[in-house]
């Protein structure tokens, strides 16, 4: 009976011996370390290979590459990458009599260059919306963008969405910087173009028959002076007062009559001349106000203002909005949708009325 019990102690003693012996035969792993197998990147570049391992502490890594390049921290840290810099590196990590290594191709960036693009070259009044044009795999995706320009423009947007003014303090270059996740730094610049595209004419003509419309035979009258107006603001809406002083002055053309007012921005304008003397605008002082925003062209569209001053009514220009059967050689482009020649001015001259009132006085002497 005793001798019974004491074989079953010693059996159950050895069978935990054993079991406590091969738990701790199978907690030695194997050391392992990975790199990233290749990187890349371009000169200049700034960044670290990094090194994932299951080294404990007190593990010893040791780092060999290009150009006698040697490092004992876990991660490769490569500054200001040069070409001679490219090429393999070589990553050892020792653990008591355990060692592993792994390899890293650094190699040069297919990602070189950046070009900006877009809407590069726009009117005043439309947005400046620049971006990089150069197509790039998903992977190849810039990581940051940062943009400054003119007028203390930054912006960490991947493109410009920037309004024009008529001030142009839009103009000048503008730097776009894109960093990559492999340090690479990419930079690009470029200066758009901020133009008035819009204009608005054409004519002041000798109305002979008096039916504010051009008629075959009907000239040009030159050398009149025209200006060109603000319209004001009132309420936010335009009126048909002059805001301000004349931002513009010019003459009729001495053998047409035609005038022109080029480089202007989306707004209100009121266009004056100053008639030569005898001259009332076409159709009668009583006409009813004539509507310069019908598009139509070849008619007066001028009342009297005071004296000889005659004007129009507010104009609205648009970018791109304005009419293409006004005369334009460039019908159909966007010069001619930009421009506004139906602007004109019939003058009909008032004749002597009947005798005797139009006859001069002449002071006879007497016998």
């Amino acid at each position: 009976m005793n001798n019974s019990s004491h074989f079953s102690v010693v059996k159950t003693a050895f069978y935990c011996f054993c079991l406590l012996f091969s738990t701790t035969f199978q907690t030695k792993a194997q050391l392992n370390i990975s790199v990233k197998d290749t990187i890349a990147t371009c000169e200049g570049a700034n960044f670290k290979i990094i090194a994932s391992s299951n080294a404990g502490a007190g593990a010893i890594f040791s780092w060999q590459g290009p150009n006698g390049y040697t490092s004992v921290e876990k991660d490769a840290s490569i500054t200001n990458l040069t070409k001679d810099r490219m090429g393999v590196y070589t990553v050892t990590v020792s653990a008591g009599v355990q060692i592993a290594t792994a390899t890293s191709l650094v190699k040069p960036n297919a990602i070189e260059v950046a070009v900006i693009g877009g809407f590069t070259s726009v009117c005043v009044g439309e947005n400046l919306r620049l971006r990089d044009i150069v197509l790039r795999e998903p992977n190849e995706q810039p990581l940051t963008y940062f943009w400054t320009g003119p007028d203390n423009y930054t912006s960490t947007a991947s493109r410009t969405d920037i309004p024009t003014t008529e001030d142009l303090r839009q103009v000048g270059e503008y730097t776009l910087t894109e960093t990559y996740e492999n340090g690479c730094v990419v930079k690009a610049s470029l200066t758009p173009t901020v133009t008035k595209c819009l204009s608005i004419g054409d004519l002041v003509w000798d109305d002979k028959n008096n039916n504010a419309l051009l008629d075959t035979g009907e000239t040009g009258i030159g050398n009149v002076t025209v200006k060109l107006y603000k319209a004001k603001l009132q309420a936010g809406l335009p009126s048909n007062t002059p805001d301000g002083n004349a931002i513009k002055t010019t003459l009729t053309d001495p053998l047409t009559g035609k005038y022109l007012f080029p480089e202007l921005v989306p707004g209100f304008y009121i266009v004056e001349i100053e008639a030569p003397a005898d001259y009332k605008p076409s159709g009668g002082s009583n006409a009813p106000p004539i509507n310069p925003n019908n598009d139509v062209n070849n008619d007066n569209n001028g009342t009297a203002f005071q004296g000889q001053i005659i004007r129009t009514n507010f104009i609205e220009l648009a970018n791109f909005g304005e009419p293409q059967n006004d005369g334009d050689t460039t019908n159909g482009t966007n010069a001619d949708k930009n421009s506004n020649l139906t602007i004109d001015f019939g003058l009909f001259k008032v004749e002597c009325p009947a005798e005797p009132k139009c006859i001069p006085f002449v002071a006879k002497k007497s016998n």
